[in-house]
């Protein structure tokens, strides 16, 4: 029995599954990739909320108010906590977003197999750009909104990290520390232009 229902004319998904579809190339190379991408953005985060916890142990942040950490600055201790902080918890937040893309693309090939006459077939040609072609194999409307969540989170994680070493060392040392961590810091942050920048998607065939 085809997994193929009509409702208008139109072809929607269908509760019979065709148990021999496979998804094309294409589709199986996206969704293996980003599978893999949120795999390792998860250790990211774990890793940075790691370095951050450290961090404020180094900085005498985890103590009383009198415990000395070398800052004299009460503003400058609320905002490294302030930073630290909220860098756990972006952290947290990118882990769980990756964790929910991966459960997301996990089911692909479910979802497409339920969709037959919608999702893309093997010996098809077809003009699409890459957020459609996932929409035609079933991924949910809702992953592109988890998908922006994830980046902004992992980003902002990783930002309010450097952000807390910068404001520890330009509060307690030297002018020629602080011009080099200056130089640094440019230079580390550079690939997050990639990531912040919009980038356009032409659209792709898929054979």
């Amino acid at each position: 029995m085809s997994g193929r229902a009509s409702v208008d004319g139109e072809n929607v998904p269908s509760a019979f599954l065709d148990l021999n579809y496979q998804l094309p190339a294409l589709i199986k190379g996206l969704q293996e990739g980003w599978i893999a991408s949120c795999e390792n953005a998860a250790v990211v985060s774990v890793l940075v909320a790691s370095i951050v916890a450290q961090l404020m142990s180094t900085m005498g942040l985890t103590g009383g108010p009198d415990d000395e950490n070398g800052i004299s600055n009460h503003a400058t201790v609320k905002a490294l906590t302030v930073f630290a902080y909220s860098a756990l918890l972006f952290s947290c937040s990118a882990t769980i977003s990756a964790l929910l893309l991966i459960d997301e693309f996990g089911e692909l090939p479910y979802r497409a197999a339920t969709r037959r006459g919608i999702a893309p077939e093997k010996d098809e040609k077809i003009l699409a750009s890459l957020p459609d072609l996932l929409d035609r194999s079933g991924l949910r409307s809702h992953w592109s909104w988890v998908r922006r969540h994830w980046l902004f989170s992992l980003n902002a994680g990783i930002g309010c990290m450097i952000v807390q070493i910068i404001v520890y060392v330009w509060s307690t040392e030297g002018h020629s520390v602080k011009i080099v961590l200056l130089l640094v810091t440019v230079f580390s942050i550079l690939p997050l232009l990639f990531v912040i920048v919009p980038r356009s998607e032409a659209p792709v065939t898929s054979a």
